[in-house]
């Protein structure tokens, strides 16, 4: 819905509609198209975004090509009913023409399938609807045109036609599956179920919804174990930690030999998980053993953690270096940082290592989650 009015009269019929005030919120949003509305004009409870006088409306018309560029692929999808203006007022055939511009000539004649002017006449009896044509820059505009003296007439067939299911969820569904789409990211209030999970089958897409909570029965992972061992350092992920635990833990686990890091999930589950957490090293030398410890003490010479981390020029072997320091040597806060600061740098950092370091860095995000979360 776009308006031109101030008030707020369109926010409180339309609950739930995702309201965008002003041009400039409109250029620089991701629309959906589904139950938004436009105010183009500003509003009343943003007093600063009113476009009222000269000044205004000159501001409002040098950015209206880069509107009606935004509002282009709304208006060639869907019809657009133009209601409570003349057909001559200016803010439309503003409108119209920032578009005729932007507009090639052999698609014009969309536009007599997508406009519906709808005009008032006391006189009329019923209602009539017939074409009309405006000519705007030696270009001529078909479109259709609605003239009645009942508003109720046309209120009431539009009222036959409904979508299969609210607007409200369409438009929050199209923005999730959109950011989605962007990030490769599931959010809390929507899972996504990757082709090749076995659990769906091949003729089968599944997504869903809701709050974490209703559970994700029958959704697939979307989470790798390189997901998983990052989620511990930078909790980017929007997973319960239980959905982690029930629905993605098992088939990771054995792709890793068992040696998936799980104090992070355990510590923040809401149930209990016996299994797994049997399964979870119990004492740091299962992670890092006596006889590594005695090999490179040598080499560590005695140093601190963050000794290691500033003094060794070569990141690769600071990082193998510290994966073999004796727990006691170990300062949590210091390994925490030093992982936040490799993960904040380069998010894919696991994926883009070769060798060894790959398998060096796993190790101290195993034995951060060791040392800070297993109580």
């Amino acid at each position: 819905m776009i308006t031109t009015n101030y008030d707020t009269f369109f926010e409180s019929i339309f609950d739930g509609y995702k309201t965008f005030v002003g041009q400039d919120e409109l250029i620089f949003s991701q629309l959906q198209g589904i139950a938004e509305i436009y105010k183009i004009h500003g509003s009343v409870d943003k007093a600063d975004t009113i476009v009222i006088n000269r000044e205004d409306y000159d501001e409002c018309h040098e950015k209206g090509k880069y509107l009606a560029a935004k509002l282009m692929t709304i208006f060639m999808e869907y019809p657009i009913i133009f209601m409570g203006y003349s057909i001559t007022d200016l803010d439309i055939r503003s409108i119209l023409t920032d578009m005729v511009q932007c507009l090639p000539k052999d698609r014009l004649p969309l536009l007599q399938k997508r406009f519906v002017f709808v005009e008032y006449d006391e006189n009329m009896v019923g209602a009539m609807v017939s074409s009309h044509s405006m000519v705007i820059n030696d270009k001529n505009i078909e479109m259709t045109k609605i003239m009645l003296s009942d508003f109720g007439v046309l209120y009431e067939e539009l009222s036959k036609k409904r979508a299969a299911f609210p607007v409200k969820l369409l438009r929050r569904f199209k923005d999730d599956l959109y950011n989605f789409v962007i990030t490769s990211e599931p959010t809390e209030k929507m899972r996504v179920a990757p082709l090749e999970d076995e659990r769906i089958s091949e003729e089968t897409l599944a997504l869903t919804i809701g709050l974490a909570s209703t559970g994700i029965m029958g959704l697939a992972r979307a989470v790798d174990s390189e997901r998983w061992y990052r989620n511990i350092i930078l909790h980017d992920l929007q997973y319960a930690e239980d959905d982690m635990l029930e629905y993605v833990y098992l088939d990771l686990a054995k792709q890793n030999s068992w040696k998936l890091p799980v104090w992070f999930y355990l510590h923040h589950a809401k149930k209990e998980y016996p299994n797994i957490r049997s399964r979870a090293p119990q004492n740091y030398s299962e992670i890092v053993t006596n006889d590594s410890v005695d090999k490179y003490r040598t080499a560590i010479r005695g140093r601190s953690m963050q000794e290691i981390w500033e003094q060794e020029s070569d990141q690769d072997k600071a990082i193998r270096l510290l994966g073999f320091l004796a727990y006691e040597n170990v300062n949590v806060d210091d390994l925490e940082q030093i992982l936040k600061d490799i993960f904040i740098k380069n998010p894919n950092y696991i994926s883009l290592s070769k060798g060894s370091t790959k398998s060096n860095v796993r190790k101290l995000i195993r034995m951060y989650d060791f040392l800070k979360y297993k109580k």
